[in-house]
């Protein structure tokens, strides 16, 4: 998923009646975005460690049938080699990173939002915006 910070940060004072409008769109489309982050992140986990149950169970299971003594560090190390694991939490980790950065944008947005509420105030207390009734949020 790919934001413009620019785009969503910025605020052009000229029109602050259109930004105060867009900015509720803005923000749910981020906080959206982060819950579907969010989601994919807990799906990617839970199936990683579904993925590494079921080869520790056939690594015991194989163990067993040719009588070898297998220890827990040995099946810790084989999963930590193992190349579909390895893939699986490189992906994980883009999609956390994902999560992280959109994260950042909704506190920003949050932030923006603050700046925004006090740049239109005193743009109406010096009489250079619309009273607050003819601002659609």
């Amino acid at each position: 998923m790919e934001f413009d910070a620019k785009e969503y940060l910025s605020i052009d004072e000229s029109m602050l009646t259109q930004e105060l409008a867009e900015h509720s769109l803005k923000f749910e489309k981020l906080s959206h975005a982060l819950s579907d982050c969010a989601l994919k992140l807990e799906e990617k986990t839970q199936h990683i460690d579904i993925i590494e149950a079921e080869k520790a169970l056939m690594l015991r299971t194989k163990a067993v049938e040719d009588n070898i003594k297998l220890t827990e560090k040995t099946i810790e190390q084989s999963l930590a080699a193992d190349l579909q694991l390895i893939q699986l939490r490189k992906e994980r980790q883009k999609i956390k990173h994902d999560k992280d950065i959109i994260s950042g944008m909704v506190r920003a947005m949050e932030h923006r939002r603050d700046m925004l509420k006090s740049v239109s105030f005193n743009a109406r207390q010096e009489g250079l915006l619309e009273t607050k009734k003819d601002i659609i949020y």
